[in-house]
């Protein structure tokens, strides 16, 4: 394990799935697919590689522990997508809206249906391999 890829969540090979996968026309649903995408992706490598998330220790209680295993969420994807050279700076002002708007009509929706936020992201996984 290279020296700080316990704290990498931007592999190259995920930085490579972005750049291939990134349309100028990705709706809020499907930015959130590809960043669950590109999580999993991430997890696939990490244990494929013995990257274990670093050891922490609690202010509390000063005990160790592993941090989280990092998520990539829709706002460093885009933020990602600036980096790589993939959109400019008004594309990221109008992406972060769009995201903002569509993160907004999924919390109502889970509100009328009496589903909690945290509810909408467990929904379970389809194994699709590490590659």
């Amino acid at each position: 394990m290279a020296s700080g890829d316990g704290a990498r969540v931007w592999f190259k090979d995920v930085e490579a799935v972005l750049v291939s996968r990134w349309r100028d026309s990705l709706s809020g649903a499907e930015l959130a697919a590809l960043a669950a995408d590109l999580t999993e992706l991430t997890t696939c490598l990490r244990e494929e590689r013995g990257i274990l998330p670093p050891i922490y220790r609690c202010r509390g209680c000063q005990t160790n522990a592993r941090a989280k295993v990092p998520v990539i969420h829709v706002g460093g994807m885009i933020f990602a997508a600036k980096r790589l050279g993939l959109i400019s700076d008004t594309e990221v002002s109008r992406l972060q809206h769009l995201w903002g708007r569509h993160s907004a009509s999924e919390r109502r929706a889970a509100a009328r249906n009496k589903i909690r936020p945290r509810e909408l992201q467990k929904q379970p996984a389809s194994h699709r391999g590490c590659h």
